[in-house]
């Protein structure tokens, strides 16, 4: 939404971290273009909102033409300096999130988090529920070791299959696909699960993807083959943090520039803040639970716009693989993606988080919950 709203150079940084040549591709691209409701058996749901201040002018007519278009919503107009006024805003931004994650993300902002400066926020909200196709037996469950990005051993419930999976074992490291169940071929969702073949090797796994985006959005050799012992841990984590800081060390910049003045397709800025409009805080969350049925996971990208110049008046451990021909067993950290084939709705998650942990240090505290 963003991106649909700037020009010149802030344009071209924004096309270019999302991954498009133009603007018309981006927005022909839009998942919100293609998916809505259930897709192929899932629940799968992609969800924009808008809120702006009562101050701005009413946003420009061929914006409010794309939010309707492409990202099927329209503006809510509140009070972002009015305490009692943005009490009321900052709960039905959270009675948003919560309903669009199913629940999953229950809150994502308090009245702390504005200030007077605030103009508008964009939200976009990302769920997914699907049910595997070759289930995990509930009564094989028990627990095992698993190990901890700091070396660490925890014991923690393991789930078990013995069935045919796709597999493959590349340089450096190995992966398994994990498919969700599908009523159509067009919308077929799966998890892969990435394992480096060094104990360490997360991170060396994660840069090499992104030192060509063509490296992980490709198609892979992977083999149907038997295991008669697969052995996975059940997780769940939940995620919070703040992607500006990666986001300029990878060359997007403009956006959060307080003398921004590129950003005026979103809304016509004379005479209010000297005319500039920039990106002044970003959150993002996200939650994944898996289990013996299936998954469910949520996202949630939070993006405020501030008037700029003066006013007028920001699990992924590791895991040691034991193999043999006809054994798998996963208990040490992972990465784990899920990827829709004819699509790619996740990307910009993808994209920041792994951007975010090659520069971050970390240690999980718990299995159940780690928060950046």
């Amino acid at each position: 939404m963003l991106a649909a709203g700037a020009e010149g150079e802030t344009l071209k940084q924004l096309l270019e971290f999302l991954g498009h040549e133009s603007i018309d591709q981006l927005l022909s691209e839009s998942p919100s273009q293609i998916l809505s409701g259930g897709a192929g058996g899932v629940d799968f749901s992609l969800a924009n909102a808008v809120w702006v201040d009562k101050r701005v002018e009413p946003i420009r007519s061929c914006y409010q033409w794309v939010l309707k278009t492409i990202y099927k919503t329209k503006a809510k107009y509140v009070d972002f300096v009015n305490k009692v006024k943005l009490d009321v805003a900052v709960k039905d931004i959270n009675s948003w999130v919560r309903k669009e994650t199913k629940g999953l993300i229950p809150t994502i902002v308090n009245i702390s988090d504005f200030t007077p400066d605030d103009l508008m926020v964009f939200v976009n909200a990302l769920y997914f529920k699907g049910a595997w196709s070759f289930p995990f037996h509930v009564e094989w469950t028990r627990n095992k070791e698993f190990y901890l990005i700091n070396g660490e051993k925890v014991s923690v419930p393991f789930m078990s299959n013995s069935t045919m999976f796709y597999y493959g074992s590349f340089e450096g490291y190995k992966m398994i696909k994990f498919p969700y169940k599908s009523k159509d071929q067009l919308n077929k969702f799966s998890m892969y699960i990435f394992l480096p073949h060094e104990k360490d090797g997360l991170k060396n796994l994660l840069e090499h993807f992104h030192s060509d985006d063509a490296l992980f959005h490709g198609d892979f050799d992977l083999k149907y083959e038997r295991f008669d012992e697969l052995w996975i841990p059940k997780f769940k984590i939940s995620c919070t943090f703040e992607p500006e800081d990666v986001m300029k060390q990878v060359g997007l910049t403009l956006p959060f520039k307080k003398t921004n003045k590129e950003l005026s397709g979103i809304v016509d800025m004379r005479g209010l803040y000297d005319d500039m409009l920039y990106v002044s805080k970003i959150l993002q969350k996200s939650s994944i639970e898996v289990d013996e049925r299936g998954t469910e996971a949520a996202a949630i990208t939070m993006i405020w716009l501030s008037g700029g110049g003066l006013p007028n008046y920001d699990l992924f451990g590791q895991i040691i693989l034991s193999l043999s021909p006809k054994s798998l067993t996963i208990h040490r950290d992972y990465l784990d993606i899920k990827e829709e084939f004819r699509l790619d709705p996740w990307k910009f998650y993808w994209r920041t988080f792994a951007k975010f942990l090659l520069n971050l240090r970390f240690t999980c505290t718990s299995f159940e919950s780690c928060l950046f």
